[in-house]
């Protein structure tokens, strides 16, 4: 009975220690809800309103007519019409469009008078978690307006859907994979190694000390992170040497491209690395921040395992606040595409104010301390 009273009463400061300690009590409570929500949004292929472009050689009534139909689709929107086939590659590189269909000049004369008339279904097969679904909506739309032109008695005319997957014609899996990976793994190796190398300082109690050298305290934090730079750059570029030549990932654009955006996401990936250490007094807290903000945000939100079109808008906007979903653009971009600087420009420009925005917020973080 004693034991009993002992145990009672051990189950009862534990129960006041959580609901006393909000850290905990947030932990239990509040992460399984948003991990549920998080993958219950995340875990669909489903895709609504995918921008399209239309070549239409023919501009006849019957591919007015089928353009209309996909157009109005609940899978599909319209947003480029386009002279030729050529401009989609570039497009592509843009971003502005998932898929093109492509009609041929002779479309509708070949449907009434041979039976038959090809469409040709362009995918982009860099994204290769959505392009298939998008190639069988299209040839979805397609038969159900072939069933609805052909009487049911006799054989009518049929539409012949000929697919092609851009940049991964067989879809490989480690097209886009190891891209991803190599994002993830600079991001929180990166952001790792600043966070603790500060941390580490407080602990010791050095940092008072560096912070109150005669030299401007941009130039003192900068330095701290000019090391990791090295070594990170070092890491990437064993990273990008097993992807062309142990995973056999192509690089179809320039190499020079590659490096100085890897230069600049390193970078974003130590500058935020400071500012996490900023909020951390310790090198657990540090390691526990790291790792809850990044690694299941990156996995989950920047496109490197789901398709972003199928998450809710407010969670589309929070990928759009990781480094690691505009360096997944540029990597596929300049890997799989081969896009030139001028089509990656708004990414790039992101990541550079990124940067600037992490290492400045840092270093007013830190600047009451050498008051």
């Amino acid at each position: 009975m004693k034991n009993f009273k002992i145990f009672k009463g051990l189950v009862r400061k534990e129960f006041l220690h959580i609901l006393r300690d909000w850290r905990s009590l947030t932990m239990l409570l509040g992460i399984p809800i948003v991990l549920v929500l998080l993958f219950g949004s995340v875990m669909t292929m489903e895709i609504k309103d995918a921008n399209i472009a239309v070549v239409d050689h023919a501009k006849d009534h019957d591919s007015k007519e089928l353009i209309n139909l996909i157009s109005t689709s609940e899978f599909f929107k319209l947003v480029k019409y386009l002279d030729t086939s050529d401009e989609i590659d570039e497009e592509f590189k843009k971003g502005t469009i998932r898929m093109a269909f492509v009609f041929d000049k002779d479309f509708g004369y070949k449907l009434h008078h041979e039976g038959h008339a090809q469409i040709q279904l362009i995918a982009d097969g860099s994204k290769i978690l959505t392009s298939p679904s998008l190639i069988s909506y299209g040839k979805i739309i397609i038969n159900k307006h072939i069933a609805s032109k052909n009487p049911p008695s006799r054989a009518g005319y049929y539409i012949i859907p000929t697919v092609r997957m851009m940049y991964n014609k067989n879809l490989n899996g480690r097209y886009m994979t190891v891209p991803g990976i190599m994002s993830t793994v600079i991001l929180l190796v990166g952001a790792l190694m600043t966070s603790l190398s500060i941390t580490k300082e407080k602990e010791l109690g050095t940092l008072e000390l560096l912070l109150s050298t005669p030299i401007n305290r941009f130039l003192i934090m900068f330095a701290k992170i000019v090391p990791y730079l090295i070594t990170s750059f070092i890491s990437a570029l064993s990273i990008i040497w097993a992807a062309k030549y142990v995973f056999e990932v192509p690089v179809s654009g320039s190499m020079g491209l590659l490096l100085l955006n890897t230069v600049l996401y390193i970078l974003t990936a130590l500058a935020l690395g400071l500012l996490i250490s900023t909020f951390a007094n310790s090198q657990l807290t540090a390691m526990m921040i790291t790792m809850t903000l990044l690694m299941l945000p990156t996995e989950v939100l920047s496109g490197m395992t789901f398709p972003t079109d199928s998450l809710p808008v407010v969670l589309q906007w929070l990928g759009k606040l990781l480094p690691s979903t505009w360096f997944n653009i540029i990597s596929k971009g300049i890997l799989l595409q081969g896009a030139k600087g001028g089509s990656l420009f708004f990414e790039t420009t992101i990541l550079v104010v990124m940067v600037m925005v992490f290492y400045f917020w840092s270093v007013i973080r830190f600047k009451p301390r050498l008051q």
